[in-house]
């Protein structure tokens, strides 16, 4: 239902997540969509903080990683907001703070590699499934690895494969309070907010991407001992564990042993100021955008009567797509708020 909020907005929104069949049934996507609401005070000048987020795991345990970004960063912003409430202040949106809750949330992540699990399934490669709409068709094949602590550091190992434990997450966040927008990323999951003009839907803010395509980004890492594969890997020579780690990202929340070898959890933030201009915001991971233009996507959202809806239409049609193409299916997530 409409959620109306003294923000100068009145919103509503919905998420959709679907595992496709990259992983067999395996979703390392989450998402995050809620309101928190201030109980204390009716007449209170913030009634309420929205918090989104979508978030897109990689490597062996990166499901974990995307469902701790996801519960942590609802926990600090909550608490951001009772802490403000209690004292009768308002909240107060700012690049620091969406730096201080992306440190908070890789710290968060880190603290799981000292409780990883002895034993730990993965769906098995070579085993591709038939799916409608990315549902699964066929019982999975699953990996079994057994965790090896050796000098210091954690392996998961099979038969000849032995795998460095460290894994990681995307994650872009948007917080709204108090009129205004507030979106912090990492990674290749991507927010865009858009607005009318005339008839039309046109993007007026889109999130920071941090891979192959942002020239920044290739130059930041560039003496890093980090390359580029021919279709734009981040590739990282890690000497210590003689192997190299490819991912489709510069920047992710989590990695333990990347992060000093320039995988980086600090995110690019931007605040905007809302206004009745403004008509949606979506946030998706990979999944959805690899096959979805942003103009694609706002000729969608302009048919859009109720946000769950569209969310599940959206993440429907990118599965038929990759169906029809008989193509591999990400798992693709979106979460879509309209105003």
């Amino acid at each position: 239902s409409w959620s109306k909020l003294k923000m100068a907005v009145s919103v509503q929104f919905g998420g959709h997540s679907n595992p496709g069949n990259k992983y067999h049934g395996l979703n390392q996507d989450a998402y995050l969509s809620t309101v928190y609401l201030n109980k204390q005070r009716s007449d209170a000048t913030d009634e309420g903080i929205y918090i989104f987020g979508v978030f897109d795991g990689h490597n062996l345990l990166g499901e974990i990683a995307a469902k701790i970004a996801s519960q942590q960063f609802q926990q600090f912003f909550e608490n951001t907001a009772q802490s403000h409430w209690d004292k009768n202040e308002k909240i107060h949106l700012s690049e620091s703070l969406m730096q201080e809750a992306f440190a908070y949330v890789n710290s968060k992540i880190k603290e799981f590699y000292t409780k990883v699990p002895e034993q730990y399934k993965f769906p098995a490669e070579g085993s591709r499934q038939t799916h409608s709409k990315g549902k699964i068709a066929a019982k999975l094949e699953m990996d079994t690895f057994r965790l090896l602590k050796e000098d210091g550091d954690a392996y998961y190992v099979k038969l000849n494969q032995k795998r460095v434990v460290d894994f990681g997450t995307t994650a872009v966040v948007a917080v709204m309070a108090g009129g205004k927008l507030l979106m912090g990323s990492v990674g290749d999951s991507k927010g865009i907010l858009c607005k009318q003009r005339g008839q039309d839907l046109i993007p007026d803010v889109v999130s920071i991407i941090h891979n192959v395509k942002n020239p920044d980004e290739v130059k930041r890492v560039a003496d890093m001992n980090v390359t580029w594969t021919s279709d734009g890997y981040a590739c990282v020579t890690d000497v210590r564990h003689s192997c190299q780690h490819q991912l489709a990202m510069s920047r992710a929340l989590g990695h333990i042993i990347l992060e000093p070898m320039g995988i980086i959890s600090v995110p690019s933030v931007i605040l905007t100021q809302l206004n009745s201009k403004h008509a949606f915001l979506v946030l998706a991971t990979d999944g959805v955008w690899d096959h979805m233009s942003d103009a694609e996507m706002l000729n969608r959202l302009m048919e859009c009567e109720d946000a769950e809806e569209c969310a599940r239409s959206i993440v429907d049609e990118v599965m038929e797509l990759t169906a029809s193409a008989e193509d591999v299916s990400d798992n693709a997530t979106i979460v879509i708020v309209a105003m």
